[in-house]
């Protein structure tokens, strides 16, 4: 039997991680798109957004809702338009897919910073695409998992319990 695991690039993780998140990225370059949930925009970005732009400048932008071709276009469009060296995703399950799709499209580096355990997104080489009406619509299997996977395990423990219970679930499936 042939057995093969693939592994983020870098993994990093621990209390007050984000912290490093600008350090971390400044191994892709100088610029990074932040694609941020709704929750992350208004929560908890505020908080560590001056120590992500000591490490890089940033471009922030809104997730769309759904990992959608045209969400992840609209992004692709933005870094370009950026000149971003790498795309981060933080925040939910779809949110890290339409990341790691964009950097695939765009070429460039993709991190997965997830504030929950509720899926396997952070780490897989895989992006679940929805169409804007939140209907499934395919798989896109990507060709590398993310270059960087931080988890601030203060974050993630500090989400409510339902995504936990909905995280082990998705890892026994």
């Amino acid at each position: 039997m042939i057995r093969t695991t693939v592994f983020p690039g870098r993994y990093v993780q621990g209390v007050g991680a984000i912290a490093r998140l600008g350090q971390e990225l400044q191994r892709f370059g100088p610029k990074s798109f932040l694609l941020c949930s709704p929750f992350v925009l208004d929560n908890l970005l505020p908080a560590f957004r001056d120590d992500i732009e000591q490490g890089v400048q940033v471009q922030v932008e809104r997730f769309g809702g759904e990992c959608s071709d045209e969400e992840i276009e609209r992004v692709v469009k933005a870094a370009r338009d950026f000149g971003a060296s790498s795309i981060t995703g933080m925040g939910g399950g779809k949110t890290l897919d339409t990341a790691k799709a964009a950097g695939f499209m765009a070429g460039v580096p993709a991190a997965s910073v997830p504030t929950t355990a509720s899926t396997d997104a952070p780490t897989s080489a895989l992006a679940v695409i929805y169409t804007p009406e939140g209907q499934f619509k395919r798989y896109l299997f990507l060709p590398t998992n993310p270059a960087l996977v931080l988890v601030d395990t203060q974050v993630v423990t500090s989400a409510p319990i339902r995504f936990l219970v909905s995280g082990m679930g998705d890892a026994l499936a």
